[in-house]
């Protein structure tokens, strides 16, 4: 009786398989549905276009292992699989706590997976799709991210401060708590994410797609957001110093409570943006378009608002130390707001303030 014989009496008598060496075996469209491999020897085997339904691996060694076509809802519990590669359909994967370090992933279409405290240090992925798909308490260390797109996924806490992310797309992606530090991001897509919490110091985004995502609680400090698309995006209580937005899009972005610093933003499209309760200070706000856009609250020190456009621009129970506004049209500027006023009487007789 042959490997693939044994197996599928197995499977069809519902044993696990427990302890034996498939090592450097060929398995080619193999039906390993329902099959339990417990402790067995992997290492250097060869899966191509098998059937995983409801297989299980526990504590299984699939070093330098290769995986190709139609990888269909397995689970990977413990397993060593470092130096192992990937390429085809990856579709209700489970990975957890195993060690995928230095493995190499091609043309992946990674569907509806989960890596749970995975070790994915020193792994490439390269034209992979990620849609649906959670990774949480992994090892990455440093990680290659090359033409990959992510939609719907989940990456967090994670430090891709040593990483590579070239040619990549996100959206809908949950990315809290991460670190972006140092990374050439140029011209990325991240749309409709969430990187709230996150860390971008020295990050570049220079013509990034950037609209409708979240950069709220983060600190940013000398990264460059110039000529960037950033339209309806948050960057509510975050600590900007340094950093570079000038000719962006941030038409109704929100920078409520946000703190900046030596920052600039110099013919930046701030139009209808909320910039309520915004601290600033010694930052650059030349030839902005500022029209309908809401300042009240804000406390200014030494700014340069020289030449912007201002059209119903908002700037009740403004503050402000020695800012320029030369060359804008005051007549533009909402300095006593009425509705605000009344507002604030009613929040004020419930205890709550502006």
């Amino acid at each position: 009786m042959n490997y693939i014989d044994e197996i599928q009496n197995n499977i069809a008598a519902g044993i696990p398989l427990s302890n034996v060496d498939y090592s450097g075996k060929s398995f080619d469209a193999v039906d390993l549905c329902g099959a339990i491999f417990i402790s067995c020897q992997f290492t250097r085997s060869i899966f191509k276009g098998c059937d995983f339904k409801g297989a299980s691996f526990m504590q299984c060694d699939h070093q330098e292992a290769s995986f190709t076509d139609s990888l269909s809802m397995p689970v990977f519990i413990q397993c060593k699989m470092n130096g192992s590669k990937w390429s085809g359909d990856c579709t209700s994967a489970t990975f957890s706590e195993g060690d995928l370090s230095n493995s190499l992933w091609s043309n992946c279409d990674i569907k509806t997976s989960n890596f749970s405290q995975c070790n994915l240090e020193s792994s490439r992925f390269l034209g992979c799709h990620f849609d649906t798909t959670s990774v949480t308490a992994a090892r990455i260390g440093i990680i290659s991210l090359t033409q990959c797109d992510f939609n719907n996924v989940t990456l967090m806490g994670f430090d891709f401060s040593k990483s590579a992310i070239t040619e990549c797309s996100f959206c809908q992606a949950l990315l809290i708590t991460c670190d972006f530090s140092g990374l050439d991001m140029s011209g990325v897509t991240l749309t409709k994410s969430t990187c709230n919490d996150s860390k971008f110091v020295g990050t570049k985004l220079t013509k990034g797609q950037l609209s409708e995502t979240g950069f709220s609680d983060c600190t940013i400090e000398n990264a460059d957001f110039s000529e960037a698309k950033l339209q309806k995006s948050l960057f509510i209580n975050s600590r900007i110093d340094g950093s570079d937005f000038s000719k962006a899009d941030l038409k109704n972005s929100n920078f409520q409570g946000a703190i900046l610093s030596k920052s600039d933003f110099s013919d930046s499209d701030m139009s209808q943006a909320w910039c309520k309760s915004m601290e600033a200070a010694d930052s650059n706000f030349s030839s902005v378009n500022l029209s309908y856009t809401n300042i009240s609250y804000a406390a200014l020190n030494h700014c340069d608002f020289s030449s912007s456009q201002c059209k119903a621009t908002n700037i009740h129970a403004l503050t402000d130390n020695e800012s320029n506004w030369k060359g804008v049209d005051q007549a533009q500027l909402i300095k006593v707001d009425k509705n605000q006023q009344q507002l604030d009487k009613q929040l004020k007789e419930y205890g709550v303030s502006a």
